[in-house]
């Protein structure tokens, strides 16, 4: 019995203390278990595996949950390594390492990331024990694939040294902790787990490293440098010291977790071939060392160089992360010290090796390269690009003239285009428009700016970044077939030579960075509902039914669909095929997806002629319909007056009509029907239409209204902190709404803005207050009718009753006209509450590294400024005043900076900063102080939204907002009313904040001096502009 219950703890002890692997030591009743064949093959992963492993893995969590909630975690027993032989252990270690070294590295990544969540989990509760017991059986899913995708012999391996080390003493102490019912029931479970992940062995796949072989003899020859000048120092530690075996003294475990959380977050991002090679490195290392646990200055170097290619595979911030966490848990401690103390090697010889090392495997680290690489690839083509005859037909003509060997290719740019991260397609649809655009300011084709261009190649590299390499490739050979061979010396010979050839080198360092970076695509549900998409699904079965026929007599081989339009210019051309970006990048991401698979499985359907079968066709009907449904019809019908005018008089529609032999009226009759059940499956026009009526009926009124008045800039009532708790209302109904529809309200408002620019009375044109009306509409009809009551309630009660008529009395309003724009106003009103718009969410776009960085940088600058934020009155009424001396179209010029830059801004981080806001504001204190808590939060939020937009806005926004306030006196005085050492340690710890947001930021051409805090400022009034736009 004592053996049994023995066994029982050792197996338990070693599932917990060492990862949670399964070393199931034998128990009696277990002596007999059948073992399958040896030579039984192995097999992959399928999904009967993964739910066998999965569900035993829920039955050991609902067996060992008891026992796992008596543990007391935070005993250092658990803690500190068992036996005070260390170099026996670093043994033992060895065989865990050789362990997971033979794993399948995907496995062993998704186990860090189980682990990591279990323990994020238990850090929201500043808690250490057991997590949840979802989490508990993610934990034990993962370590049972890990270790089906394992040798058995390695597995015990482990257990067998692991076990020579325990003393026999041990479980029988560590069992009287707990209740021994709980703990055999847990171990029963786990001898059951162990047969379950036994009988379904994986075969661990492999994947090439992407550390590149020149990186790897750069990382190589530092080690060799630091193994030398380090060797000394090396051999003259203790390594046989039993303080290697013990706690941190003064830490908890909490802390400790903390900091092994974040080396689990640093290899779940490490490149699987490189820790293969490292932990191979460590093995034979462990293997030859000598009795006193000094390894050999070769296995040494080895293992330097195996360390240093796994950090060069992540990113800095990672690891810096990592760093200041074991800076955290040791710093303070005396280890270092007393490290140091007992060596007796060339310590500083040592350190300088690691600086030269560190650097050198730093600049092996991905880098936030994209955008840096498309700028260099600007500057080194941009004298190309300007040599090159944009208008000549040359670059608007299909080389070749097989139409459909062309449609072949295509259909690879469109399967290339499917696999892609719609979000970036849609950042890369708008760099072309903003390109384009610049162009048409001048009525010219040709290269837009370098800036404009940086952008397209950015969004490029970003595109083709998130696609497997394999589909670039595709596209690339499908394209270089069909081009001829001639082609490239005579366009040659119309550009600068030296100048061509500097843009192509600099085109293959770019993609060689693209390569290097790859992006994981994500994905978000359709915003088409089932409804509409099988109304769209009958009406495409009916339209490829009766214009099938029509389609079968087009001679789809005809050359004429590779040449340029008869008469047309490029500028012409590029008009239309912007206004189809436009819509392109308005479209439902999952609608698109499936429009364009369906296209690219008739093209390969298709025959010799071109024709597609009528199923084919049907699909890409089907396709097409939902993703015109997806947008509005003014976005749809500006496409068809641009193609109206570009092919309209050209002939076109005529000669295609002759030539071909089908049925064009019927199928023209179903192509009738069919546009208008995708029109009535489209964001309704209900909206835009009752925008159009209260802008005719208020014009006049707000023509009368005296808007460079300062009644309308300033706060009615004297209290800013209710005006703080109403705008936070405002802030929370703003987070509910779609971020599209708030982004398009900014830029409604940013153009209307831009027509008063020279008027005096600041009232823009009845349509631009249309459009303005139509958005906010829009955005309201996103949220929830209780939210916008909120709004009404929260304002309404601070606005004096005397207000309404004493404006009415102001001016040249004439009663008449101010009753007709309210009435008007409540007529859309109803509109917009009879036509619900479901809000759309989408994931975010900021990696969790930079997220964890802001966050980190956001605790840092939250502690440093809090003393300077509670100095500051909040009650002042200055904050409710406009800014002396300045003109009501200089504030407004400010503000539209701030516009815009929220309307570049991510919706996630718009939303998450939206939440703290809110919360924030209702925790504040009576003299409008936020908790730290709090104010750390919004200061992430801030920092996140910053963060996902360029440069350059961001320096719109502070050099707009530094004009406004510089010479006003403003910021002397809020500095003169604050302790100057608070202000100073606030003004230091912000500029360490900015520049960590700035190194998250998309790259640009400009960046910010950091000269004053206002680029805070900015930030946090550019958020409430882009929520409080519609109120």
């Amino acid at each position: 019995p004592a053996v049994r219950r023995g066994n029982v703890v050792i197996g338990l002890v070693l599932l917990v203390l060492m990862g949670g692997r399964c070393f199931a030591p034998p128990y009696s009743s277990h002596v007999g278990t059948t073992r399958k064949s040896p030579g039984r093959a192995r097999v992959s992963l399928r999904a009967t595996q993964k739910d066998a492993i999965q569900e035993a893995a829920a039955e050991l969590t609902k067996a060992s949950y008891p026992f796992m909630q008596q543990v007391d975690w935070g005993n250092d027993l658990y803690w500190t390594v068992p036996g005070a032989d260390p170099i026996r252990w670093a043994r033992a270690i060895g065989k865990i390492i050789d362990h997971g070294a033979a794993m399948d590295m995907e496995l062993v990544k998704a186990g860090c990331m189980a682990h990591h969540d279990g323990i994020k989990e238990l850090s929201a509760t500043n808690a250490v024990g057991a997590c949840s017991a979802e989490k508990l059986t993610d934990i034990y899913a993962t370590i049972g694939r890990m270790i089906a995708s394992v040798p058995e012999s390695k597995t015990m391996d482990v257990y067998n040294a692991v076990t020579a080390l325990v003393d026999k003493r041990v479980p029988a102490y560590l069992m009287s902790s707990v209740n021994e019912a709980d703990a055999k029931a847990a171990y029963s479970a786990l001898i059951k787990f162990t047969e379950v992940v036994k009988a379904n062995p994986i075969t661990p796949s492999t994947a090439p490293s992407t550390v590149s072989s020149d990186k790897s003899k750069a990382i190589e020859a530092a080690a060799d440098k630091l193994a030398s000048t380090s060797y000394d120092f090396i051999q003259g530690i203790d390594w046989s010291d039993e303080l290697y075996g013990k706690t941190l003294p003064g830490r908890t475990a909490g802390q400790t977790l903390k900091a092994v959380d974040s080396m689990i977050m640093m290899g779940a991002k490490m490149d699987g071939a490189a820790l293969k090679e490292a932990a191979k490195a460590h093995v034979t290392a462990i293997e030859n060392m000598d009795a006193k646990g000094v390894l050999t200055q070769e296995d040494y170097k080895a293992t330097l160089a195996g360390i240093g290619k796994t950090v060069a595979s992540v990113d800095s911030e990672s690891v810096m992360n990592v760093y200041d966490e074991m800076a955290k848990l040791v710093g303070t401690t005396g280890l270092p010290g007393c490290v140091f103390q007992r060596q007796q090697g060339n310590a500083f010889g040592a350190y300088r090796g690691l600086m030269e090392f560190k650097d050198t495997v730093r600049d092996c680290q991905p880098k936030k390269v994209i955008s840096d690489a498309a700028a260099e690839l600007a500057k080194a083509s941009y004298p190309f690009m300007k040599q090159v005859d944009w208008n000549s037909d040359l670059y608007w003509t299909v080389p070749g003239a097989d139409p459909i060997k062309w449609a072949r290719a295509i259909a690879k740019i469109i399967d290339m285009g499917a696999a892609m991260d719609m979000e970036l397609v849609k950042a890369g649809c708008m760099a072309h428009h903003d390109g384009i655009k610049e162009l048409s300011s001048t009525n010219a084709v040709g290269a837009c700016s370098a800036e404009k261009l940086t952008d397209i190649y950015a969004t490029i590299g970003r595109m083709i970044a998130s696609v497997p390499e394999s589909k670039t490739m595709d596209v690339y050979n499908a394209v270089t077939a069909l081009v001829d061979k001639r082609v490239p010396a005579y366009l040659m010979s119309s550009v600068n030579e030296a100048d061509a050839k500097a843009a192509y080198s600099a085109l293959i360092k770019f993609t060689e960075v693209v390569k290097a970076n790859p992006i994981t695509p994500s994905t978000a549900p359709s915003t088409v509902s089932s409804d509409k998409s099988k109304a769209i699904e009958a009406a495409a079965d009916k339209l490829a039914s009766a214009s099938y026929d029509f389609i079968q007599g087009i001679d789809w081989s005809d050359e004429l669909y590779g040449k340029t339009l008869p008469g047309r210019t490029a500028g012409q051309t590029l008009k239309a095929v912007d206004s189809m970006i436009v819509m392109g990048a308005k479209m439902d991401g999952a609608a698109l997806k499936e429009a364009a698979k369906a296209h690219v499985t008739a093209i390969e359907n298709m025959d010799a002629k071109g024709v597609l079968t009528q199923e084919d066709y049907k699909a890409t009907l089907a396709g097409i319909g939902k993703t015109v449904a997806s947008v509005d019809r003014e976005s749809v019908m500006n496409v068809y007056d641009e193609m109206a005018k570009l092919v309209g008089t050209t002939g076109l529609p005529g000669c295609v009509f002759q030539r071909q032999q089908g049925n064009a009226f019927e199928a023209y009759r179903g192509l009738m029907e069919f546009k208008d059940t995708v029109r009535d499956c489209q964001p309704k026009k209900v909206i835009s239409d009752a925008a159009a009526e209260l802008a005719k009926a208020s014009y006049p009124f707000m023509k009368q209204v005296d808007w460079n008045s300062d009644l309308y800039w300033t706060v009615p009532g004297a209290d800013p902190i209710k005006w703080a708790r109403a705008i936070a209302k405002i802030i929370d109904m703003g987070a509910a709404m779609d971020m599209e529809l708030v982004k398009a309200g900014c830029m409604a408002h940013h153009t209307a803005i831009q027509d008063v620019e020279y008027k005096s009375d600041l009232v823009c044109s009845e349509a631009r207050l249309a459009e303005t009306y139509a958005t906010i509409g829009r955005m309201i009809a996103s949220v929830p009718e209780s939210k916008t009551l909120d709004v009404y309630a929260a304002v309404s009660e601070l606005v004096d009753d005397k207000v309404p008529k004493y404006l009415m009395s102001t001016g040249s309003i004439r009663e008449q006209d101010a009753k007709a724009a309210y009435e008007a106003l409540m007529k859309f009103t109803t509109v917009v509450k009879a036509n619900p718009i479901t809000a759309c969410n989408l994931p975010t776009s900021i990696s969790s590294e930079g997220a964890s960085s802001i966050s980190v940088a956001a605790d840092k600058l939250a502690s440093a400024s809090y003393p300077f934020i509670k100095g500051i009155d909040w009650t002042d009424m200055l904050y409710g005043k406009t800014v002396p001396g300045k003109s009501v179209k200089e504030a407004l010029k400010a503000v539209d900076s701030m516009i815009v830059m929220g309307a570049k801004m991510e919706g996630a981080a718009l939303k998450e900063a939206g939440v703290a806001h809110v919360k924030a504001i209702e925790s504040m204190d009576a003299k409008g102080v936020l908790t730290q808590e709090d104010y750390k939060a919004t200061l992430a939020g801030i920092g996140k939204m910053v963060a996902s937009v360029d440069r350059d806005s961001v320096m719109k926004v502070f050099d707009d907002t530094s004009k406004l306030v510089a010479d006003t006196g403003m910021p002397q005085y809020l500095f003169s009313k604050q302790n100057p050492s608070d202000a100073m340690n606030a003004y230091n710890s912000f500029m360490d904040f900015k520049d960590i947001v700035r190194e998250e930021q998309p790259g640009s051409s400009r960046d910010p001096d950091g000269s004053t805090v206002f680029l805070f400022v900015g930030a946090l009034v550019a958020f409430l502009a882009t929520f409080a736009v519609a109120h």
